[in-house]
């Protein structure tokens, strides 16, 4: 089993959609890679225990396979980092964000962390009403999926809220989180490919190359905004 016969949930979008998130809320590049290893550690022990993956998720009883966990979980991370890695570069011209939500006293940090904390548990039963029919929410139709992906309305307004209460004072960049929101949970929508190979391996493989053009672009400059590319010949002093 691989990535193509991946069934038509809404697990990926969180994967890659939550640690974007936690790129600009927090503003350090690697915790999103930290936080998904302690995430998939918390999983693995959860299931092990009581069977399921617990009613956050709807007691979701199919156990992760390691493709699933590297490719989809893992790699969803790496992905929504590039991405935020790559539209922090656009917009301010560096790749570790000038400002985040986690400053100042320990109270003001505690909310932070609180309030995303909160949102991401609203979002995990979300993710389990894709296309693929439930258990313990029967919603079901005579095709053998939901009529649509309930989820993906409450990922989009829950996380849509956020970002507007939080950056509704900067205009440039909330436009651009809740346009990447919605990119992220477009594939969402449709079920001929799997949502997942969409946002992985298609959004993937465009976030790598624009991480490196920035990387470029930092690197070596803004090389468009010089006209003349002749060989400069070295000046003489005269005597």
């Amino acid at each position: 089993m691989g990535i193509l016969d991946d069934t038509h949930n809404l697990y990926t979008t969180g994967h890659v959609f939550d640690p974007f998130l936690t790129y600009f809320v927090f503003g350090y590049p690697f915790l999103a890679l930290a936080v998904a290893g302690i995430w998939e550690i918390m999983e693995y022990v959860v299931f092990e225990t009581v069977g399921h993956y617990s009613v956050f998720f709807l007691n979701e009883e199919a156990e992760e396979p390691l493709w699933d966990i590297l490719i989809l979980d893992i790699g969803g991370t790496l992905v929504g980092t590039l991405i935020a890695a790559s539209l922090n570069f656009h917009l301010e011209g560096q790749f570790t964000p000038t400002s985040s939500l986690w400053k100042g006293d320990c109270r003001n940090k505690t909310i932070v962390i609180a309030v995303f904390v909160v949102r991401a548990i609203a979002t995990m039963p979300l993710s389990a009403l894709g296309w693929e029919c439930n258990t313990l929410v029967d919603l079901c139709t005579d095709s053998g999926y939901h009529l649509i992906p309930w989820g993906v309305f409450g990922l989009l307004l829950i996380n849509g809220l956020y970002i507007w209460y939080y950056y509704k004072d900067n205009y440039m960049k909330m436009g651009w989180l809740i346009a990447i929101l919605f990119i992220i949970n477009a594939p969402t929508f449709q079920r001929w490919i799997p949502a997942s190979f969409i946002q992985i391996v298609i959004f993937g493989g465009i976030s790598l190359l624009l991480f490196f053009f920035y990387v470029g672009k930092a690197s070596f400059g803004d090389m468009t905004k010089r006209r003349d590319f002749k060989l400069l010949k070295p000046q003489t002093k005269e005597i």
